[in-house]
């Protein structure tokens, strides 16, 4: 049975964080609880298609809706909300694939309410570095939590708190950073 991811408000108008512990099983999640997990935040694109199945823990069906959605849901806000259910799922190649979408879409402007290129790259990179983090490339999703962290002042306690979440795993390359 699946249980869905616990919810936490972003500081943007635009974001939600999902959190997602590392080493979940491909299609299972896990609740708040009082034992010490490892958890990092991705980033929902709130106010577009799926973000509620997304928040639910419903993957699959946000997935599909999303590609069902067509030309009337900005490209960008799409690839991000794919990118952060494939990740949940544990779809690794797909996410990439997705995550690398959003951060090249986030360089251009676009007509999402709310939002400047900033805000979109630092949600883009923090996702991509949640990815990266949830393979084990503990530096280079440090470089993509840091990078976040100073692209937008709205995502940068997303990205501090990604980073604890890396170091509580008790990497020696986290701990030495200065």
């Amino acid at each position: 049975m699946k249980k869905p991811l616990s919810l936490a408000r972003g500081a943007a108008n635009f974001g939600l964080c999902l959190s997602a512990v590392l080493g979940f099983a491909s299609s299972s999640f896990a609740e708040r609880s009082d034992i010490d997990v490892h958890k990092f935040e991705l980033q929902v694109f709130q106010g577009t298609i799926a973000v509620n199945d997304i928040l639910s823990g419903d993957m699959g069906v946000a997935v599909e809706k999303i590609h069902d959605s067509g030309k009337y849901v900005e490209l960008y806000a799409k690839k991000t909300n794919l990118c952060v259910a494939y990740t949940a799922q544990g779809e690794y190649t797909n996410a990439a694939k997705q995550c690398q979408a959003a951060q090249r879409l986030s360089k251009r402007s676009g007509f999402i309410v709310h939002s400047t290129k900033r805000d979109k790259q630092a949600l883009a990179l923090n996702n991509l570095g949640v990815l990266l983090a949830l393979q084990g490339h503990t530096q280079e999703a440090l470089k993509y939590f840091e990078r976040a962290g100073g692209r937008s002042t709205k995502f940068s306690d997303t990205s501090l708190r990604n980073i604890d979440a890396l170091e509580k795993r008790g990497d020696s390359a986290v701990a030495s950073r200065s």
